[in-house]
């Protein structure tokens, strides 16, 4: 994308010369999160840095894709109120957020029960242990990755726009929206000539039912 790893949301959306237009679908989608935090962002904010792990431009089953893992910021001046922003009903931890909560635990429970089957788990310690196991199945594993950090981008995304007075979206529109970005993901890969695309999405649509 252009910008550091090591910068702030305010350098990426102020100072970096940034790419705006990107192959990769889920690079667009943070692109367009990076203009609307630019319409809101005020210079005289003190910002943190929210950028971890390796981005690269294609998707690497060792590193489950772009890696977006955001950190749930500590509560500063701007934000007093700690309840989570999704259910109202509980403190906004990390592991709450991800995946307790009662909207966001509904979405990864439809992303990513059909995959893990019997090993399935809404709790933090025990999906990061699960996408770290490489004795697991290759299309399972890659699966669960990808589904991962499209569902932690995609519950990240709503808590802030709930945080900037905007409505979420409706549970059933974001569950279809998270699938079929996975799904589109999977054919450009195809369309790109990467092998076991076509036994990766026949696997994928498995997991649906």
């Amino acid at each position: 994308m252009g910008v550091n790893r090591g910068a702030t949301v305010e350098e990426a959306v102020l100072y970096s010369r940034r790419r705006r237009r990107h192959r990769m679908g889920l690079l667009n989608d943070i692109e367009a999160e990076l203009n609307i935090i630019a319409e809101k962002l005020r210079p005289e904010k003190k910002d943190v840095s929210l950028w971890r792990g390796r981005c690269r431009s294609s998707l690497h089953l060792r590193h489950g894709g772009c890696c977006v893992m955001p950190k749930v910021p500590a509560v500063g001046p701007e934000r007093i109120d700690t309840t989570c922003a999704l259910c109202k009903s509980a403190p906004e931890t990390r592991n709450h957020l991800f995946f307790m909560c009662a909207y966001s635990s509904q979405i990864w429970e439809h992303i990513a029960r059909g995959i893990l089957c019997g090993s399935y788990t809404n709790v933090w310690s025990e999906i990061v242990s699960i996408i770290g196991d490489e004795t697991m199945e290759r299309k399972r594993l890659f699966c669960v990755r990808y589904a991962f950090q499209a569902v932690l981008y995609a519950v990240w995304r709503e808590r802030n726009k709930i945080i900037h007075g905007d409505k979420l979206l409706p549970l059933t529109t974001l569950k279809r929206m998270i699938d079929k970005g996975i799904r589109n993901k999977i054919t450009l890969m195809r369309n790109h000539g990467v092998k076991g695309m076509g036994e990766l999405m026949q696997f994928w649509f498995l997991t649906r039912v």
